[in-house]
């Protein structure tokens, strides 16, 4: 796999040339790699492959992968890393949400939270945390038929109770001050 990626992007040709083989490219004199080629809706491997072979001012610095003349991207692997490749923005976006879950599972949920207040829950979603009144985000996560969807909304929901509720305090606090400097100048 990893020579598969090295050779995607290894390989860059410009917009014009892209296009005039058929990407939905703009034709412009934009550089891109056959990596990010393969991003662009409908790309095919074996297309972006065919360009590899037929264009070889393409290839950067080393040449291709393989100078005795095999294919550019080896033929073990080959939905692998076009897979990986294509899909690689998602799997990161993914990657991010699941590590700030996993940050957030400590997140206490207070008691009595009014679960159906929650827009997007599903009534069953509602029906078993409220029944299970969970302490935290990880025992929420534990409960059978909640999703992961359910869970940032639930986050989002506390998070926000506690944004909310610190603004109202700052508010309080302020005011007081201001009721304390009004007594002060009356004095």
């Amino acid at each position: 796999m990893a020579r598969g990626h090295a050779s995607l992007q290894a390989f860059a040709l410009p917009n014009s040339e892209w296009a005039a083989r058929g990407f939905g490219v703009k034709s412009n004199g934009e550089l891109r790699t056959a990596a990010t080629m393969l991003t662009v809706p409908n790309a095919q491997l074996a297309d972006i492959e065919a360009a590899m072979e037929e264009a070889p001012q393409g290839w950067r610095k080393a040449g291709p992968p393989d100078p005795a003349g095999g294919p550019p991207i080896p033929l073990l692997g080959r939905e692998a890393v076009e897979i990986s490749v294509k899909y690689a923005s998602y799997l990161e976006r993914q990657a991010k949400e699941v590590a700030r879950m996993e940050s957030h599972q400590g997140a206490p949920i207070p008691p009595g939270t009014d679960f159906a207040s929650i827009p997007c829950l599903s009534r069953e979603e509602v029906d078993k945390l409220t029944a299970a009144q969970p302490a935290t985000l990880a025992d929420a996560a534990t409960i059978s038929g909640i999703t992961p969807n359910a869970l940032r909304y639930v986050l989002a929901h506390v998070g926000g109770r506690k944004g909310a509720a610190a603004g109202r305090r700052a508010q309080g606090k302020e005011a007081a001050a201001r009721g304390a400097e009004g007594k002060d100048a009356d004095a």
